[in-house]
């Protein structure tokens, strides 16, 4: 089946696991080149990474304020750019990464508290002062806030939209040309996905083989 794109996001504030197939880190050296990168990601998205573990040897995990950054693109950034540096024989991320939304200051600090367990130096948070004198770059902790949920919708790609369509096509059991000429299916299924994703004419366009300003048209004639 068809890689469904990640739903929206619950909270601006998540909890991002991600599981590597094999070994992650070969020392402590790679854990640092890790953490380069956890920093220049920051300053990269405009996002606020307020916590991370990264000395178990098969994932790692960080708790980051997206700042409504798209959570897909940040992960993929950092997941690309470790993997050039390790130069792994096998793919070391095989499996999309996991989050967890968290809703509130009292979640976040139990989700805080499980990640800090019985770790070491290569675990830290915004709340603990003696992990932020080692890493200065981490954004001091202030009150959290929470936008809300409709205002942040993840924003897909062409490869996404094909993918939803695909799935569409499956479960309606029609083919392309069908799904074309039924008026009433296509609109109502480019304003589900305005309305669930972040998906811009060109991607609509691109995979419906119809000019952009014939997809605002519609788009103008379903959103009103």
């Amino acid at each position: 089946m068809a890689r469904q794109a990640r739903n929206t996001l619950q909270s601006n504030l998540v909890l991002v696991t991600q599981n590597c197939n094999g070994l992650l880190y070969r020392d402590d050296l790679d854990r640092h080149f890790f953490l380069d990168l956890l920093k220049k990601v920051q300053a990269n998205f405009n996002c606020h990474i307020l916590a991370f573990c990264c000395n178990e040897n098969d994932r790692f995990q960080i708790i980051i304020d997206t700042q409504g950054a798209n959570i897909s693109k940040i992960v993929q950034s950092l997941t690309i750019a470790y993997s050039m540096h390790r130069k792994s024989e096998t793919k070391l991320f095989t499996q999309r990464f996991k989050t967890k939304a968290i809703l509130s200051e009292e979640h976040l600090k139990y989700v805080i508290q499980e990640i800090q367990k019985n770790k070491d130096e290569f675990a830290a948070c915004c709340m603990m002062s003696e992990t932020m004198s080692r890493y200065d770059w981490m954004k001091p902790y202030n009150p959290i806030i929470f936008i809300q949920p409709e205002k942040i919708k993840e924003k897909l790609s062409i490869e996404d939209v094909r993918n939803q369509l695909n799935d569409l096509l499956i479960r309606k059991q029609l083919n392309i040309i069908e799904f074309k000429k039924n008026k009433p299916l296509r609109y109502e299924w480019i304003k589900n996905l305005r309305q669930k994703y972040d998906c811009n004419l060109k991607c609509l366009a691109e995979v419906l083989g119809i000019t952009e300003s014939s997809v605002s048209k519609i788009i103008n004639t379903v959103e009103q």
